[in-house]
């Protein structure tokens, strides 16, 4: 606190988030306490780990003991790799993603679609996905861009962690920024995401899940977007 690090009182993520945005970003996850799990359980975590940060070195301990000298001094952090890091859209974009095993049942996607979300119909879906019921009940871990109806000036950032769902409002939409505004340069970079009638308006995140019915949740997703008559 000294810092000023600590989360200020507009900070609304829930602990399911927050450890979820360490593993993200980690260059070092320790695993305690592996003594007490199966062999198989403690596949599946690593292949879970992996799949949502597959850089970071591993590490399995019993009562949190390892060598002082792997943790302290080995400068691990580096900025400039931070900056350059694809985060969850680099799989839709640029096909960098390598599919993970589908023997522990850890799948993930990309959903994308240039209709809004119906805030009502997406809101009861995000509600269920958060109790475990319903087509989403699988997904561990979804974070991304959103359109909502209500809101076509800006995107918003969603995030389902555990049994937490929030959003918070994001940058506005380049269609709605006059063009003699835009940095230079700026519309060679998202022509290939601008459509004639929405400018750069969509949605895009990615869902990992256990065991997860992706036809399933595709349909459950697209059933909360408008429909041609809305």
């Amino acid at each position: 606190s000294d810092r000023s690090w600590q989360a200020d009182a507009a900070d609304e993520r829930g602990i399911a988030g927050l450890l979820f945005e360490q593993l993200e970003f980690a260059n070092m996850i320790v695993l305690n306490k592996v003594d007490l799990v199966s062999q198989s359980d403690l596949v599946k975590i690593r292949q879970l780990i992996g799949s949502i940060n597959k850089e970071a070195e591993i590490v399995e301990t019993c009562f949190s003991k390892l060598p002082a000298a792997s943790i302290f001094g080995v400068s691990r952090f580096s900025m400039s790799k931070a900056e350059e890091d694809p985060k969850w859209l680099a799989e839709a974009r640029h096909g960098e993603h390598v599919p993970e095993s589908l023997e522990y049942g850890i799948s993930s996607f990309v959903f994308s679609d240039r209709r809004p979300f119906h805030p009502q119909r997406l809101h009861a879906t995000m509600k269920a996905a958060c109790d475990r019921q319903g087509a989403l009940g699988c997904v561990v871990r979804l974070k991304g861009i959103f359109w909502l109806a209500c809101c076509n000036e800006a995107q918003v950032t969603g995030a389902l962690a555990g049994c937490s769902f929030t959003m918070a409002l994001g940058a506005p939409w380049w269609a709605v920024i006059p063009r003699a505004e835009w940095p230079e340069g700026l519309d060679q970079d998202i022509q290939c995401l601008w459509d004639n009638r929405f400018g750069d308006r969509q949605n895009e995140f990615v869902c990992i899940g256990l065991n997860m019915d992706q036809a399933a949740v595709l349909a459950a997703l697209r059933g909360c977007v408008l429909t041609d008559e809305e």
